[in-house]
């Protein structure tokens, strides 16, 4: 099962970031429209990546566990301010 560690989205660019699998754990990037473990992402929101395969649908959303530190503070979302 891919694990969603982060969603980039912005004009020109949508990409989920899921870990890798293998021993050093590398981060890959998928577009839509692209595969992951027998997976196609097929669409993106500010907090979900939903794919599909073989008729089955998943929405995942991102696994902030691990996440890599930034200037000492792990880097984590902010809620949006109202």
């Amino acid at each position: 099962m891919p694990v969603l560690t982060g969603i980039v989205r912005n004009a020109d660019v949508q990409v989920a970031i899921f870990r890798g699998s293998g021993v050093n754990d590398t981060m890959i990037s998928v577009a839509v429209g692209g595969k992951i473990q027998g997976w196609s992402l097929v669409a993106l929101t500010p907090d979900t990546a939903s794919l599909t395969r073989a008729g089955t649908r998943l929405a995942l959303h991102p696994d902030y566990r691990g996440a890599p530190f930034v200037g000492g503070v792990t880097a984590l979302p902010t809620a949006a301010a109202n």
